[in-house]
């Protein structure tokens, strides 16, 4: 008697499909890679952020920069060198202030409930 081929579950397709990619990297890097695979490149614009968006942000929220400093994980100094201009935002703060920026509702809910 044959045994019957069974389905390869999800996770199984997944490890081989990694280990496919890892053996094209292993025989010729990222050109090898492209060869075998559907490769798609996207550029996500970078917002651009001035000192006075930092603080019209922060002030959207309506907190203090010790707060808002708490919420974007970086220190009190930091906020105060980016509102004056006087050091340049990271690419990551810069795209979670976009975000704040899009939805300040979804935001204040977010600290008031983290201040409760």
């Amino acid at each position: 008697m044959s045994k019957a081929k069974t389905k390869p579950t999800p996770g199984q397709r997944m490890v081989k499909g990694l280990k496919d990619v890892a053996d094209a990297l292993d025989a010729g890097g990222m050109a090898e890679v492209e060869k075998r695979f559907t490769v798609r490149r996207v550029k996500i614009p970078k917002p651009a952020i001035t000192a006075s968006e930092v603080a019209e942000v922060r002030g959207s929220l309506g907190v203090s920069q010790g707060v808002f400093a708490d919420l974007l994980g970086v220190s009190a100094s930091a906020i105060r060198a980016w509102e004056r201009g006087a050091n340049p935002l990271s690419g990551m703060a810069e795209r979670f202030l976009d975000a704040i920026r899009s939805d300040p509702e979804y935001w204040r809910k977010k600290v008031k409930k983290a201040a409760a």
